[in-house]
């Protein structure tokens, strides 16, 4: 559930692949017919002739629990769109919202919606399917291109009954309640109907015996959470960890001495009680009752998940530690006592799995010891989710099972729902984990990940019969959260005026061949260009050569990277409302330093000045993943958005998006915009075109040309660079070396081969067709004690790449008594033959499972791929080095060509 293995060092990986994704124009606004994008798009919608002209004032009638909603949700909707515009209660009304059961989807949740000349009809047999359909109203209404509503009919209910995600509240103030509060209207907008609140000590407990609890939150704040909820028709399911990971506990100040189990944890994440302790017992049983008094919740999470991560089996206290059978005693009776409460109590489900647990005594008595009618929460956090595992539990009489999904594995928020929805599943519930601070109360709070997260949840937990793949998809998912939250610019639309803002004679790069920008080829250079020009702004890309771009690059290294770090200064000379630049990040040289829970995540790149004609300036930092995210990132930055997603010359999925700046003068005219790089990010600045917003009537764009000559850029961090940099540990050039040896598990229908193929000097490995759930191929190679090893390079190819489902990267100790872990560094974009992901990795040293690593130590590496092949594959390794330095790098590349 946790992210509990952080990344140890970068794997850097070659292969090939071939695909034919079209480039796609993203618009949040309007699909390709023209007709009005809408998040999450119905089940069934019917386009028609009849468009409704909305009023000035439009008269609604609903049911009484309704109605002050209706009008408050049309009304916003309707003043965004069309300022000065209301709805209101009145007679003879042109906006009806009825209970009935004729029609009507059989679902609560579902509604019918007619859109034609004479009204706007709402039907369902509940208040909240109307509600849902007011919500579909409201979308249709803001992205709509005139006053004339589009006519359509739409018949409309959800795939998953449950549809939320999981936050950690454990440390909001009753300063920060008002505008988490505002969250819930965003999941109503979304359809998504359940969130899960991990809150621990701070809520207003009676007697609280927790002393070093500061301001927890009062009675007040949560009524204001509830009231948020309830008329959002959102379900709050409180979590509180029971048993393992109790780090909420250690406000109380005897936690180290009298409740927690020393032995078990060397991160406090990690703690879990001892039941056995009188007073960790009593505290436990104290809180779980005042929760339930506090929210009189339907059902409460109780977590039990990574037992085998808390090491039960230690304990300071109990000699022996705690044995299977009695964790499992007690594990039941807080499950009954939960129910003792008339409130149905939900678990994970990792710990009662024996690919999950750590060994075979502590699921099974867990497993035995749960009612199967219990809620379970089936986590799984792979691109490609554990078929096996999920049947698994339903095979031992689990029904009620829930997915959860997580942020940062973005390709999971779209195949876990799907996955769930085929297999009988009753919801799906997306974790963070990291991804999302102070509970999304600011923008600067939210990775662009977890903001493409609840969107992509919310979309195919409502509507799985959608089965695009995410790269395919014609909106972008973080950008859609920024305009429902008002953390974007939500009129960037066909509705505005657009001039180009002339940069060609101020570019100072040919992309194209560096190797931190998409590569690019002639037909995949005019495919960016063609799909710009697409956009509502008529974006104007400067082809250059026979396959180049013409793009202004800064950096803030000092011209280490090869780019320029002079000031540009782009002429202007109008007023407008704004300006869109259109941009792309290169791969970061160190993500490192980037990491989710690193102050240096969202670093400053450079500065845009804006010099008005009269004197004035502002400025405005420019931040990686704030304003602009790297070229083959799956979400689109904080405050901007895709505007154009296509494969590059190797097939690696890349995308150009917009920044878009609001003028806090529009009256002023605009004399220039300087860009200066700062900083010292190991991140470029790309800017390929840019765009006034609304500009001053008569404006004409100065003509310009492109430089006769560019810096054609390679940069000087290659991968070949860092390759001959590092030493090799396989040597293949006299066959099979004695350092190495392949491992096979699982069971196959046929023998596994392998060999080193003496022309090639590649070991060649043969993996039969797979007979049951998966099987792995290990290579190890054993290495001097202590050899540096800070980045590992794997040169390998894959002739089935859509059939490995996991990927995992040792380096540790003899008999891997410890060692560190790098998972998924390359994964499967939704099972497409041959289409590939690699996910930056992180060159980051920490520790992963076992004992800590000692780096004198280090001994032993290995190589392993998970596989579910339905026919022969073939895996040929060439190579595997080792470097001493933290190395970073993106891009796919052969070392066999």
């Amino acid at each position: 559930m946790k992210l509990t293995l952080r990344i140890a060092f970068l794997a850097l990986l070659g292969f090939f692949c071939s695909m034919n994704t079209p480039a796609i124009t993203i618009n949040n606004y309007l699909d390709a017919t023209g007709f009005p994008v809408l998040v999450p798009s119905p089940r069934n919608l019917k386009r028609t002739t009849m468009a409704f002209s909305l009023p000035i004032e439009l008269s609604v009638a609903a049911p009484a629990e309704l109605s002050d909603t209706a009008v408050f949700l049309l009304t916003k909707a309707l003043d965004e769109r069309f300022p000065g515009r209301r709805a209101y209660q009145g007679q003879n009304a042109q906006c009806v919202l009825e209970l009935t059961e004729d029609g009507v989807p059989a679902s609560e949740q579902g509604y019918s919606l007619t859109v034609k000349a004479d009204g706007i009809r709402i039907r369902s047999r509940a208040p909240q399917g109307l509600f849902y359909g007011l919500q579909t109203l409201c979308n249709l209404i803001v992205k709509t291109q005139s006053n004339a509503l589009p006519g359509c009919e739409i018949q409309d209910e959800p795939g998953l009954p449950w549809r939320g995600f999981h936050l950690d509240v454990s440390s909001m103030s009753n300063a920060t309640v008002p505008d988490f509060c505002k969250i819930f209207d965003t999941l109503g907008s979304l359809k998504m109907n359940v969130v899960q609140l991990a809150f621990g000590t701070n809520l207003p407990l009676k007697d609280s015996p927790f002393t070093l609890q500061k301001d927890p939150l009062t009675q007040e704040s949560i009524d204001l959470i509830k009231a948020a909820a309830a008329r959002n028709f959102v379900t709050i399911i409180p979590q509180l960890q029971l048993l393992t990971h109790a780090r909420w506990l250690t406000t109380h100040p005897e936690f180290y001495q009298k409740i927690s189990n020393k032995k078990s944890y060397k991160r406090l994440w990690d703690s879990s009680i001892c039941p056995y302790k009188p007073l960790a017992m009593e505290l436990s049983k104290y809180t779980l009752a005042e929760t339930i008094r506090i929210f009189q919740p339907k059902y409460l999470h109780i977590c039990y998940d990574e037992f085998f991560l808390c090491h039960l089996a230690e304990c300071d206290f109990c000699e022996g530690g705690h044995d299977p059978v009695e964790l499992a005693k007690f594990a039941r009776m807080f499950v009954d006592l939960t129910r003792s409460y008339g409130v149905e109590p939900i678990i994970y489900q990792d710990s009662m799995h024996p690919d999950r647990a750590s060994n075979d005594s502590t699921w099974k008595p867990l497993l035995e010891a749960m009612p199967r009618d219990i809620a379970l929460d089936f986590w799984d956090y792979d691109v490609v989710p554990r078929l096996d595992h999920y049947k698994y539990f339903q095979n031992h009489g689990f029904q009620n099972i829930y997915g959860v999904s997580f942020t940062s594995k973005l390709l999971n928020t779209r195949s876990l729902p799907l996955m769930i929805y085929d297999n009988g599943g009753k919801g799906i519930m997306l974790t963070y984990w990291g991804w999302v601070w102070s509970h999304f109360t600011k923008y600067a709070s939210i990775d662009p990940d977890g903001a493409a997260g609840t969107t992509v949840t919310a979309e195919y937990g409502w509507n799985p019969d959608n089965r695009l793949p995410l790269t395919q998809l014609r909106w972008d998912p973080a950008f859609e959260l920024h305009c429902r939250m008002g953390f974007g610019h939500p009129d960037r639309t066909d509705r505005r005026k657009y001039a180009e803002i002339a940069i060609q004679d101020l570019c100072n790069i040919q992309l194209g061949n560096d190797r931190n920008f998409p590569k690019l080829n002639a037909q995949v250079r005019d495919a960016m260009v063609a799909e710009a020009k697409l956009s509502a702004e008529k974006y104007n890309l400067s082809p250059v050569g026979k396959d180049g771009l013409a793009a202004v690059v800064l950096t803030g290294l000092e011209g280490k990277d090869g780019y320029s770090t002079d000031a540009v200064t782009i002429p202007v000379g109008t007023s407008a409302k704004g300006v869109s630049l259109l941009v792309m990040g290169g791969s970061p040289g160190n993500v490192t330093l980037f990491d989710y829970n690193h102050h240096y995540a969202k670093p400053l790149v450079c500065v845009m000045q804006v010099n008005y004609e009269d004197g004035l300036t502002i400025q405005e930092e420019i931040k990686y993943k704030v304003h602009f995210n790297e070229w083959n990132a799956d979400s689109s930055a904080m405050l901007s958005r895709f505007v154009v997603r296509l494969p590059d010359a190797k097939n690696r999925q890349s995308s150009l998006m917009a920044y878009d700046w609001d003028n806090p003068h529009p009256e002023k005219a605009i004399k220039s915009l300087t860009l200066t790089p700062k900083g010292e990010s190991t991140v470029a600045f790309a800017l390929l075109a840019a765009v006034a917003v609304d500009p001053k009537d008569g404006y004409t764009p100065r003509t310009v040309e492109v430089p006769k000559k560019l810096f054609r850029a390679e940069s000087l961090h290659t991968l070949e660079n860092i390759y001959q940099e590092s030493s090799s540990v396989l040597d293949l050039s006299q066959g099979m070396p004695q350092n190495c040896k392949v491992i096979f598990e699982g069971k196959m229908d046929g023998k596994p081969a392998y060999q080193v193929n003496p022309a090639t000097k590649e070991l060649e490995i043969q993996m039969p067709p797979v007979i049951e759930k998966r099987s792995r191929l290990c290579v190890d190679v054993t290495v001097p004690k202590g050899t540096p090893c800070e980045t590992i390079l794997v040169a390998f190819n894959n002739s089935l790449p859509e059939a490995c489902k996991h990927s995992g990267l040792y380096r540790g100790t003899a008999g891997f008594k410890s060692f560190d872990v790098d998972y998924d560094f390359h994964g499967i974009l939704d099972n497409e033959p041959g289409h590939i992901l690699l996910s930056h990795s992180l060159g980051m040293k920490h520790d992963g499972e076992g004992t800590e690593t000692n780096p004198a130590e280090l001994s032993v590496l290995r190589f392993s791929l998970w596989f579910e092949n339905k026919e022969p594959l073939t895996v040929k390794i060439c190579d595997i080095r080792v470097n001493a330095k933290c190395h970073s790098y993106s891009e796919p590349t052969s070392f066999w060509q």
